[in-house]
């Protein structure tokens, strides 16, 4: 019987994984795909995910951003200091793969996971879809937005599937020439650029190489219409006749009420970590995965059950990440509001997009949840 099973490996699960292993237990990794694999994301994140990570992310990353852009109906609003990190999800979720096996986890891709069972008292079981059952002490479900862990363990809430945003999304190799007229001549190319499509979400555009990363999210609207303003967003950006290669994801807006139970703790997206402004949820998630892996480390080494009372510790210690989305939350509401009470001029709007820019590049410094 496996000390935890990790299901997920994304940049939560991989983290997780990787530090549970480090610290001396049966650690067991399983994902439906097979690496590496494409996902449908910004792939962005500040330069304090190394600290978490290690230096070995530096050789993922495709471009350091300097300056951060915002604009409105595809003008420059403001420009604001930025030390983003770009990378492909593809080289960085098998990157961080790879160092969880390095660390001891026992990794298995392509399977499929259906849910958990938690119905005997001295174990959990993982269910895979082929009817395999896989025994453990305890299983962290890193298994997305859509969890299959968190619904069969009882965490799932009604209001998850209203809560957050759709994004859609495309990541295309253009000639050098096309990507300097979508983001600026050479000598610019430090820059990272958000479009902001009125207050309703956000597109952004990025540089990663010879690729251009272009994306669209929102909260607001229904599903084909984030697609009607996505392929707008591509056609200002000359980039229209990429919209057949569009994929979209749901991206929560909120931590889920509990994300933990008996023997089973959430953590990513499968526990609504993430950024409701802009749909970031990387570091996030790296950040619950390191949390997750220091509870669990607190309790099986020494023997004990991990019954959701003793794993209460890992739900306290995400208060600061509950604290700073639920602060980005109420910014962008306020800003929607201003908007829809008719003060929706260029100036407010302006002043809106200065007022999300401003606190979401300094959030990160007011508060750091790794900080026990």
């Amino acid at each position: 019987m496996h000390d935890v099973v990790v299901v997920g490996a994304g940049p939560g699960g991989s983290t997780a994984a990787r530090h549970l292993a480090l610290g001396g237990m049966d650690v067991l990794l399983i994902d439906r795909a097979r690496f590496p694999r494409d996902k449908p994301c910004g792939g962005i994140a500040t330069p304090g995910i190394v600290s978490i990570v290690g230096e070995e992310m530096l050789s993922v990353v495709e471009q350091r951003s300097e300056v951060c852009r915002f604009l409105l109906d595809m003008e420059p609003v403001a420009d604001y200091p930025d030390r983003t990190l770009i990378f492909k999800r593809r080289r960085f979720d098998k990157l961080l793969l790879d160092l969880a096996r390095e660390s001891g986890a026992g990794v298995r891709e392509g399977a499929a996971v259906a849910a958990v069972d938690t119905s005997a008292p001295d174990r959990a079981e993982v269910v895979l879809e082929d009817g395999e059952r896989i025994a453990t002490r305890c299983v962290v479900g890193a298994d997305g937005a859509c969890s299959r862990i968190a619904r069969s363990a009882g965490l799932w809430h009604p209001l998850r599937g209203r809560q957050g945003s759709f994004a859609m999304h495309i990541e295309v190799e253009v000639p050098r020439e096309r990507a300097d007229e979508v983001l600026g001549p050479p000598e610019e190319l430090r820059r990272s650029s958000y479009f902001f499509v009125g207050l309703h979400g956000v597109g952004w555009a990025f540089r990663k190489g010879g690729a251009l990363n272009v994306g669209m999210g929102t909260g607001c609207m229904a599903r084909s219409d984030v697609r009607s303003w996505a392929d707008r967003l591509l056609e200002g950006l000359g980039l229209g006749r990429y919209r057949d290669r569009l994929r979209g994801q749901h991206i929560p807006g909120a931590f889920l009420p509990r994300v933990t139970a008996d023997r089973v703790l959430l953590v990513g997206d499968a526990a609504g970590a993430g950024n409701p402004a802009t749909g970031c949820g990387i570091e996030d998630a790296i950040k619950t995965g390191m949390l997750a892996a220091r509870a669990l480390g607190r309790i099986l080494p020494r023997g004990l059950e991990p019954t959701a009372g003793r794993l209460r510790a890992y739900e306290r210690s995400l208060g600061t990440l509950r604290h700073l989305q639920s602060s980005r939350g109420a910014v962008l509401r306020l800003v929607q509001d201003v908007q829809r009470c008719g003060w929706g001029t260029r100036d407010w709007m302006r002043l809106s997009l200065r007022m999300i820019a401003r606190f979401d590049l300094e959030s990160y410094v007011w508060t750091d949840p790794l900080r026990f």
